[in-house]
């Protein structure tokens, strides 16, 4: 992994940042509208995945995932992304969540992109889940209690882990299509 960084790296994790974000106001648009408990949740479960694999594959720097991270943090603080707005304590949780996302791509990247990919958008999934619901109960945020009471605890572990992995997946077959386009060798400086 060359650690050289260039504006085009810094635009495309800003821009694929941006588009989270944008997708998950999409989801809540949709939550809202249609009723449907959680639909965003299950939608961002499998986009974020994606976006951040896709931002992992395409600039391959250490500190891609805590860069991207980092601005879905600042972007989702006044919003409801990850927590209601103005719920500080997603800040902390999602940065860290780029850390180790780093750090598990560092590892498994060596092994093999597709495991990688599942194992950040399983991880990814879960950290979320369990860290906003932790941090929300602690916190008595409203609605928590309906989230852990959803279903069982182990169901919803493999459950989010699954539809996590799909998105990592989805990530590095969008990746594959796009690795011998221009602008992805000029991103990763070739």
């Amino acid at each position: 992994m060359k650690n050289k960084w260039n504006l085009a790296s810094l635009i495309s994790i800003g821009s694929l940042a941006a588009l989270d974000i944008i997708i998950g106001l999409v989801a809540s648009v949709i939550t809202t509208t249609t009723g449907i408990t959680m639909a965003s949740g299950i939608i961002t479960s499998i986009t974020e995945p994606l976006l951040l694999v896709v931002a992992l594959l395409v600039v391959q720097k250490r500190g891609t995932a805590f860069l991207f991270m980092t601005i879905v943090a600042i972007l989702a603080l006044p919003i409801n992304y990850s927590g209601p707005p103005g719920f500080i304590a997603k800040v902390p949780i999602i940065i860290a969540l780029g850390l180790i996302s780093d750090l598990l791509f560092l590892i498994f990247q060596k092994v093999n992109y597709w495991i990688a990919a599942i194992i950040i958008g399983g991880f990814l999934c879960n950290w979320y889940a369990f860290a906003v619901a932790f941090i929300g109960r602690l916190l008595k945020v409203p609605g928590i209690d309906n989230f852990l009471n959803l279903m069982p605890i182990l169901y919803l572990v493999i459950l989010l882990f699954i539809v996590g992995g799909f998105g990592g997946i989805l990530g590095v077959i969008i990746y594959n299509r796009l690795k011998d386009t221009y602008v992805v060798r000029r991103i990763k400086g070739v």
